[in-house]
C-alpha cells in the first residue's frame, strides 16, 4: 500500500493555465469565482492519471507498506519516477519502528523501474509487521517539470470532471487513454508482454 505523505500545494497546481485551457473569461474582477472547482478538478485528474500510469507527476513524499521483501535481489517500488529513498524501516507486530542503516541498501533506477536493493542481507519482517519505505518521486516539483503529454491528459480529465461536475469519476475521458498510454506498466504475463 502507498499513501502520499504531503498533497500537492495549492500553490503548484496550474490553476491559471488550465483556467485558460477551458477558455475562461478572464479580466475581471471574480476570475478566481470558480478557482475551488478548477482545484479540485485538476487534483481528480491528476489522481486518475497517477493511479493509471503508477506515475508520480508532481514530486512529493510517499510511504510504501508491504507485509515483506518481494525478493532477495531487491524492493520494486511500485512507483515512478523515484529520486530519492528518505527512510527505510521495519515495524513489528506492536508497531516498535527499527530504522534499516543507509548503508545497508541502495535505490537502483533504469528507466521507469526503481528498485530498493539491499547490500547485504535485508533485515526479516517479523510476522504480523510490515516493512515501510518514504521515498520521493515524480518529474519535479513545478508544473512546468511535467512532459507535455501528461499535461495534456490531466488537462483533458480536468476538464471532464469540470464539465460533469464529477459525474462518471472513473471513466477516462476521450484521448486520455491514448496519452497515457506510455506510461503504463508493463505487466508480464502467459503469451509474453501485456498491459
Amino acid at each position: 500500500m502507498m499513501v502520499e505523505l504531503v498533497p500537492v500545494p495549492q500553490a503548484v497546481l496550474p490553476i491559471a493555465a488550465f483556467r485558460e485551457y477551458l477558455r475562461l473569461g478572464s479580466g475581471f474582477a471574480d476570475d478566481a469565482f470558480q478557482d475551488t472547482i478548477l482545484e479540485s478538478s485538476l487534483r481528480a485528474a491528476l489522481a486518475m492519471v497517477e493511479r493509471r500510469t503508477g506515475i508520480a507527476v508532481l514530486s512529493r513524499g510517499f510511504r510504501y507498506s508491504a507485509s515483506r521483501w518481494r525478493d532477495r535481489a531487491g524492493h520494486m517500488l511500485p512507483v515512478s519516477p523515484v529520486t530519492a529513498v528518505t527512510s527505510v524501516r521495519i515495524i513489528d507486530a506492536n508497531g516498535v519502528a527499527s530504522e534499516v542503516a543507509a548503508g545497508g541498501w541502495r535505490l537502483s533506477v533504469e528507466g521507469r523501474e526503481a528498485r530498493l536493493v539491499p547490500l547485504g542481507l535485508l533485515p526479516p519482517v517479523p510476522r504480523l509487521g510490515r516493512l515501510e519505505i518514504d521515498l520521493v518521486a515524480g518529474f519535479g516539483a513545478s508544473w512546468e517539470a511535467v512532459p507535455a503529454d501528461l499535461t495534456e491528459a490531466v488537462f483533458m480529465q480536468a476538464s471532464r470532471f469540470y464539465e460533469t461536475r464529477g459525474i462518471g469519476l472513473n471513466v477516462l475521458a476521450p484521448g486520455v487513454s491514448a496519452l497515457i498510454e506510455a506510461y503504463r506498466p508493463v505487466r508480464a504475463g502467459f503469451g509474453g508482454g501485456t498491459r
